[in-house]
């Protein structure tokens, strides 16, 4: 498509066709869901972010960014709101991991 227009080149083929994603996204829904039993745990784990700190379950939240953002003297609200994905459970973790 250029401007509005189909472009059509005989040594191409174009099937129309319409996929249903849905299941897709159950998929990576089920994937990212976090068990919520694990919620406020930190951990060390080997070859996730150079096996610094993160939080069980969510190993692409480093808690050395976490730690920065409460060190600077944001609220755990700010801390929620910038990492969606984390509990108020996982910022008092990293609190007590931080004074202990």
């Amino acid at each position: 498509m250029e401007h509005g227009r189909t472009i059509s080149r005989s040594d191409q083929l174009v099937l129309r066709e319409v996929l249903d994603l849905e299941p897709l996204r159950q998929r990576i829904a089920e994937g990212t869901r976090r068990d919520e039993a694990l919620a406020g745990k930190v951990e060390r784990r080997r070859c996730a972010l150079g096996s610094k700190p993160v939080l069980d379950r969510h190993p692409g939240a480093c808690v050395d960014t976490v730690r920065r953002y409460l060190a600077a003297g944001h609220s755990a609200d700010d801390v929620l709101e910038a990492f969606p994905m984390l509990t108020v459970a996982d910022v008092e973790a990293i609190r007590r991991e931080t004074v202990a």
